[in-house]
């Protein structure tokens, strides 16, 4: 999927699906779950049709997700727009 980066410097290329669900504001960093198996990220939502959403591919996710660790992260101010 063609996706803009969170700050908004251009497009980004990523493996992920574009699905069809119920994607409130908040649900960013949920997970896909397919025959009991995480399989993606959800990372947006549409802002004109209601059941749509994307996610990110859970092999492009993980890398991050398991160098996080334990300790809290600042998640910085969010981007206006």
């Amino acid at each position: 999927i063609n996706a803009s980066d969170i700050d908004h410097s251009g497009p980004g290329l990523r493996r992920g699906y574009q699905i069809e669900a119920e994607v409130a504001k908040g649900d960013s960093g949920s997970l896909l779950v397919h025959d009991g198996r995480a399989v993606a990220v959800v990372f947006a939502r549409s802002t004109s049709a209601s059941q749509r959403a994307w996610a990110t591919d859970i092999g492009e996710a993980a890398p991050l997700i398991d160098s996080v660790g334990d300790d809290p992260v600042d998640t910085g101010d969010c981007p206006k727009g």
